[in-house]
Protein backbone atom coordinates (compact mmCIF):
# COMPACT_ATOMS: atom_id res chain seq x y z
CA UNK A 1 0.00 0.00 0.00
CA UNK A 2 1.09 3.57 -0.75
CA UNK A 3 1.57 6.02 1.57
CA UNK A 4 -0.71 8.62 1.76
CA UNK A 5 0.36 12.30 1.53
CA UNK A 6 -2.51 14.71 1.08
CA UNK A 7 -6.22 13.74 2.87
CA UNK A 8 -9.70 15.97 1.94
CA UNK A 9 -12.45 16.34 3.67
CA UNK A 10 -15.43 17.51 1.05
CA UNK A 11 -18.83 19.32 2.74
CA UNK A 12 -21.91 18.88 0.83
CA UNK A 13 -25.76 20.05 0.92
CA UNK A 14 -27.59 17.20 -0.63
CA UNK A 15 -30.39 18.93 -2.61
CA UNK A 16 -33.43 17.75 -1.40
CA UNK A 17 -34.90 16.27 -4.18
CA UNK A 18 -32.50 13.86 -4.46
CA UNK A 19 -31.94 12.63 -0.79
CA UNK A 20 -33.22 9.32 -1.17
CA UNK A 21 -31.72 8.51 -4.82
CA UNK A 22 -28.37 10.18 -2.85
CA UNK A 23 -27.90 7.49 -0.31
CA UNK A 24 -28.39 4.96 -3.22
CA UNK A 25 -26.14 6.05 -5.39
CA UNK A 26 -23.70 6.52 -2.62
CA UNK A 27 -23.82 2.52 -1.60
CA UNK A 28 -23.58 1.56 -5.08
CA UNK A 29 -20.56 3.94 -5.72
CA UNK A 30 -19.13 2.48 -2.37
CA UNK A 31 -19.15 -0.79 -3.59
CA UNK A 32 -17.53 0.11 -6.82
CA UNK A 33 -13.81 -1.03 -7.32
CA UNK A 34 -11.81 1.78 -7.23
CA UNK A 35 -11.50 3.68 -10.06
CA UNK A 36 -8.17 4.20 -11.86
CA UNK A 37 -6.03 7.06 -10.88
CA UNK A 38 -8.30 8.05 -7.91
CA UNK A 39 -8.50 8.06 -4.37
CA UNK A 40 -6.24 6.05 -2.32
CA UNK A 41 -9.30 5.89 0.01
CA UNK A 42 -12.62 7.14 0.34
CA UNK A 43 -15.38 7.31 2.87
CA UNK A 44 -18.71 8.89 2.57
CA UNK A 45 -20.84 10.06 5.89
CA UNK A 46 -24.03 11.80 6.01
CA UNK A 47 -26.63 13.61 8.13
CA UNK A 48 -30.16 13.34 7.99
CA UNK A 49 -30.92 15.88 10.19
CA UNK A 50 -28.83 18.63 8.08
CA UNK A 51 -29.44 16.56 4.70
CA UNK A 52 -25.45 17.12 4.46
CA UNK A 53 -22.82 14.76 3.18
CA UNK A 54 -18.93 14.69 3.92
CA UNK A 55 -16.63 12.29 1.72
CA UNK A 56 -13.03 11.42 3.02
CA UNK A 57 -10.65 11.24 0.81
CA UNK A 58 -6.84 10.23 0.28
CA UNK A 59 -4.12 10.81 -2.12
CA UNK A 60 -1.11 9.78 -2.62
CA UNK A 61 0.53 12.58 -4.48
CA UNK A 62 -0.81 16.29 -5.88
CA UNK A 63 -0.60 14.57 -9.52
CA UNK A 64 -3.00 11.74 -8.49
CA UNK A 65 -5.34 14.57 -6.56
CA UNK A 66 -4.74 16.24 -9.54
CA UNK A 67 -6.07 13.35 -12.20
CA UNK A 68 -8.97 13.28 -10.11
CA UNK A 69 -10.36 16.95 -9.94
CA UNK A 70 -13.27 17.23 -12.03
CA UNK A 71 -12.50 13.34 -13.15
CA UNK A 72 -15.92 12.28 -15.22
CA UNK A 73 -16.10 9.12 -15.11
CA UNK A 74 -19.42 9.07 -17.21
CA UNK A 75 -21.41 6.84 -15.01
CA UNK A 76 -22.17 7.03 -10.85
CA UNK A 77 -19.74 9.05 -9.92
CA UNK A 78 -20.46 11.63 -12.34
CA UNK A 79 -24.19 11.69 -11.71
CA UNK A 80 -23.70 11.69 -7.98
CA UNK A 81 -22.10 15.51 -8.34
CA UNK A 82 -25.44 16.86 -10.07
CA UNK A 83 -26.83 16.00 -6.23
CA UNK A 84 -25.83 18.62 -4.49
CA UNK A 85 -24.07 21.33 -3.40
CA UNK A 86 -20.36 22.24 -2.09
CA UNK A 87 -19.75 23.80 1.07
CA UNK A 88 -16.11 23.60 1.34
CA UNK A 89 -13.08 21.86 0.73
CA UNK A 90 -10.68 21.23 3.69
CA UNK A 91 -6.82 19.97 2.42
CA UNK A 92 -4.48 17.80 4.65
CA UNK A 93 -1.35 17.89 3.32
CA UNK A 94 1.47 19.73 0.88
CA UNK A 95 -0.70 20.44 -2.34
CA UNK A 96 1.50 21.64 -5.59
CA UNK A 97 0.23 24.99 -7.22
CA UNK A 98 -1.65 23.20 -10.27
CA UNK A 99 -3.96 21.56 -7.44
CA UNK A 100 -4.23 25.48 -5.49
CA UNK A 101 -5.01 26.26 -9.03
CA UNK A 102 -7.55 23.75 -9.87
CA UNK A 103 -9.16 23.99 -7.12
CA UNK A 104 -8.73 28.29 -5.99
CA UNK A 105 -10.93 29.66 -3.42
CA UNK A 106 -13.10 26.65 -3.14
CA UNK A 107 -10.71 24.79 -0.86
CA UNK A 108 -9.03 25.99 2.65
CA UNK A 109 -4.91 24.13 2.91
CA UNK A 110 -3.94 22.72 6.15
CA UNK A 111 -0.01 22.18 6.06
CA UNK A 112 1.81 19.50 8.19
CA UNK A 113 3.63 21.33 11.05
Amino acid sequence: MSKTDIFLKVRVQVLSDHIEEFKKLITRVSEQPPIENGPASVAYYYDDQTQQAVFLESHVSSAALLANIGADDGGDRALLGSMYELIDIDIYGTVNDQVRSALGAAATYYRPF
